[in-house]
C-alpha cells in the first residue's frame, strides 16, 4: 500500500512539475507572387508553428480548466498534440519533454494501455531520455497497481534496479518487488509486525 502511494503520489508530481508553456521564437515567412508582392507565408497543417500552436492551445486549456475531475476528452486531445508534434519533428529539442508529458497525461487519466505504449515510445525513441527513471516508475505502477500484473511490473523493478543501482528509485523497486502481489491488509499486516505492533 506504502509503495503504490508512493508511485501515485510520484506520478500526480511529476505530471503537475512537467506541464509547461512552450515558447518559441517564430518567425514571419514571405514568399514572392507572380506580381513580386510579398505575403506572409501561411504555415501548413504539419509546419512546426502549426502543431506547437496546437501543442499550446491543449496545453493552456488543460493547466485552466477548473474542474477536479480530469477531462479525459481533452487529455486525448493534448496526448494527440504531443504525439504530432514528437512523430513529425522527432529531433527537436522540445520533443523529448512532449513525449514524456504524453506519457504524463495518459497515466493520470488512467489510459493505462495507451500509457504504456507512449513510455515504450519514448524510450525507444529517447534511450538516454533525461527522465527514463520515472518512465520506468510509471511503467512499474501501471503495470502493478493498475493492471496487476506481477510478472511484467517485476521486469521492469529489475530493470530499475539493474540500470539505476544504488539509487532510491533502485531501493523503491526492491521494496515494491517484496510487496508485489500482496493485498493491502497483507501490507498493512506487515507494517504492523516490523513496527511492533502485532
Amino acid at each position: 500500500m506504502i509503495m503504490k502511494l508512493f508511485f501515485r503520489g510520484i506520478v500526480i508530481a511529476l505530471f503537475g512539475a512537467m506541464i509547461v508553456s512552450c515558447s518559441t521564437n517564430t518567425e514571419d515567412n514571405a514568399k514572392s507572387t507572380n506580381d513580386s508582392t510579398a505575403k506572409q507565408k501561411i504555415p501548413n497543417a504539419n509546419s512546426r508553428e502549426s502543431v506547437l500552436k496546437k501543442v499550446r492551445y491543449f496545453d493552456s486549456l488543460a493547466r485552466t480548466s477548473t474542474s477536479s475531475v480530469p477531462d479525459k476528452n481533452l487529455a486525448q486531445q493534448l496526448i494527440g498534440a504531443y504525439s504530432e508534434f514528437v512523430t513529425f519533428f522527432p529531433q527537436d529539442s522540445l520533443s523529448p519533454s512532449f513525449a514524456f508529458l504524453s506519457v504524463s497525461v495518459a497515466v493520470n487519466t488512467y489510459a493505462d494501455q495507451q500509457a504504456l505504449i507512449l513510455i515504450d515510445n519514448c524510450l525507444k525513441n529517447y534511450p538516454s531520455h533525461p527522465n527514463k527513471i520515472d518512465l520506468l516508475m510509471m511503467k512499474a505502477l501501471v503495470y502493478d497497481d493498475r493492471m496487476h500484473d506481477k510478472d511484467r511490473a517485476a521486469q521492469v523493478y529489475e530493470q530499475i534496479i539493474r540500470e539505476f543501482p544504488g539509487t532510491p528509485a533502485a531501493d523503491q523497486a526492491k521494496a515494491a518487488m517484496k510487496l508485489s502481489g500482496k493485498s493491502d491488509l497483507e501490507m498493512i499486516r506487515e507494517m504492523e509486525k516490523k513496527n511492533g505492533l502485532r
